[in-house]
Formats: structure tokens, sequence, C-alpha cells
């Protein structure tokens, strides 16, 4: 009988440990937690502040030439908040808003951004640049990305589009300080 117990009990211990292995494992694949340095997202986000990043939702599949089929769920789309490589330095992760997308044409006119012809509403914008952009048309697996303070910003207006390749995952929600949770990411 005590044998029995014993190999039970093993049987037990062994089963919650292989499940704990299997839910950190999942969560490092799917959701990572992110801590924003820096004043560029204000309003949206202060630095210090730490936010879940869905790793997720961007994935692709490989040998998929086509970009609208190449994500499992969705590409990057206009408003969201992304979290990527720094082009110049990968060990450098920043987040930024999406403005253009592949194909897209993209203008910045004194500080009005315009993507194909019609302009952008950007409620969440803080301290306009009054700065233009020359038209650009995105192209495939690239992204313009912009930071919600344009005047203290290091983004596409400085190192360029943003690779699809370079795209870890989108911004969810903002869990600190507590005070956040209240609010959306948008």
């Amino acid at each position: 009988m005590k044998i029995l117990k014993d190999i039970s009990l093993f049987r037990e211990v062994f089963q919650t440990i292989i499940l704990g292995i299997a839910i950190f494992v999942i969560l490092q694949v799917t959701i990572q937690p992110y801590k924003v340095e820096g004043s560029s997202m204000q309003p949206t986000m202060n630095s210090g502040d730490f936010v879940l990043v869905n790793k997720l939702i961007y994935w692709k599949l490989p040998f998929y030439e086509s970009i609208s089929s190449k994500f499992v769920f969705h590409p990057p789309r206009r408003g969201e908040l992304v979290i990527f490589d720094y082009p110049y330095d990968n060990s450098r992760k920043f987040v930024k808003r999406v403005l253009a997308g592949p194909g897209d044409t993209l203008e910045i006119k004194e500080g009005i951004v315009v993507v194909n012809s019609e302009v952008i509403n950007e409620p969440y914008v803080y301290h306009r640049s009054k700065e233009s952009y020359r038209p650009i048309t995105i192209p495939r697996d690239s992204y313009f990305v912009l930071g919600d303070n344009r005047k203290n910003s290091l983004d596409s207006r400085s190192f360029g589009l943003v690779s699809s390749k370079n795209i870890l995952g989108k911004a969810l929600i903002s869990y600190w300080p507590i005070s956040n949770l209240a609010g959306d990411l948008r």
C-alpha cells in the first residue's frame, strides 16, 4: 500500500511540474511584459509603465508570400500600438503607433498625418510637431510608426520604416502603475 501511495504522490508531483512548464511555455510564446522607457508615447504611456504584449496576434505563417494571408490573425493595423526591435540595435525594444502599412501612401503636412489622401484624426497626439514629411508609399512587409509625443520621439521619421520581421507584438494593456488598469491603450 505504501508503495502505491508513493507512486501516486510521485505521479501527482510530476503532472503538476509538467503542467507548470506547459503554462510557462505558453505564456512565453503568447504574452510578455514590457517596460516603457522614455516619454515618446505620452500621454498614452509614461516612462516606467509596464504593459502586456500580445506576441501571438501578429504571428506569421512561414512560406506564405501574400501579406494578407501571412498573418494567422491579422497584420498590424493603423492606430495599433506595437512593440518592435529598434532597427539599428535589436537589443532595444520600442513602442510606437502604426500609422501606415504596406501599400499605404503617407505624408505629413505641418504635423498633420495624411494617409491615402485622408487626414488621420489623432486625438492621442501630445505636442504635435509642425514639421512635414514628403509622401512615401509603404513597401511590402513594412510599417511607418510614430510616437504620440511627436516633438520627443525617435520613430520612422528618424530611423525609417519598421520591417514586419522586427515587430514583436501588440501592446494590450498597461498594468503598472495600477491606476492604468482602468484605461485602454488606444
